[in-house]
């Protein structure tokens, strides 16, 4: 890459980034291509000439939060660390902009700019699916992961805590360690002591009804 394009890189990186944060904190519909050009620094020309349109600009917004939580989700499944410590990263991952793939935005994404949809569903979910599957596998060889529960139901419960947790990801005081070591701990144990056996619901009507 030369001078020329690393330049031009540079300037679709700010503009991207300035269209990301005027997005989350105003609303898609509400932030125009002036704003952004303004935020970024540059011209509403340049903005044209790099992305087309607003449509095109929020295709790149959303092009680049994939793949930053992409990289990043398989950065940590390629890590040396214990599968525990791994979960629970995923799962308090904080991705810059992450918030703008719900609600608001996705609703005016999918007005003004319906390629993105198939970003979102057929590239980033299918990806996200198969590092999460991958995850699991190893979960299952580690022991930490009953090879009965179908990865269906596992993603399922992720997906359920995670949102759970999701303002701790970017809150201004987090729960300390010891918290977060027990949030885990609940995670793959429920909130019944470790000398309890999980309660079989089948037998257990079965007792009843005698």
């Amino acid at each position: 890459m030369n001078g020329f394009e690393r330049r031009a890189e540079l300037k679709k990186d700010s503009i991207r980034t300035a269209a990301a944060k005027l997005f989350s904190k105003h609303g898609v519909s509400k932030v125009s291509v002036r704003e952004i050009a303004h935020t970024a620094g540059v011209s509403q020309v340049s903005v044209y000439n790099y992305f087309d349109n607003k449509a095109g600009l929020i295709r790149a917004v959303v092009e680049a939060i994939v793949s930053e939580r992409i990289t990043a989700t398989r950065s940590i499944l390629e890590s040396d660390r214990i599968f525990t410590e791994k979960l629970r990263e995923i799962i308090m991952m904080k991705s810059e902009g992450a918030e703008l793939l719900q609600g608001e935005f996705m609703e005016s994404l999918l007005r003004q700019s319906p390629g993105a949809e198939d970003i979102l569903q057929n590239v980033f979910g299918s990806q996200i699916r198969n590092l999460m599957d991958e995850l699991f596998r190893q979960g299952r060889e580690s022991g930490h992961i009953d090879p009965a529960i179908s990865s269906a139901a596992l993603l399922s419960y992720v997906d359920v805590f995670h949102n759970g947790t999701r303002e701790w990801a970017t809150a201004s005081q987090p729960p300390d360690a010891s918290i977060l070591g027990e949030v885990i701990t609940m995670f793959f144990r429920g909130m019944a002591p470790a000398y309890m056996q999980p309660i079989d619901e089948d037998k257990a009507a079965g007792k009843e009804s005698r």
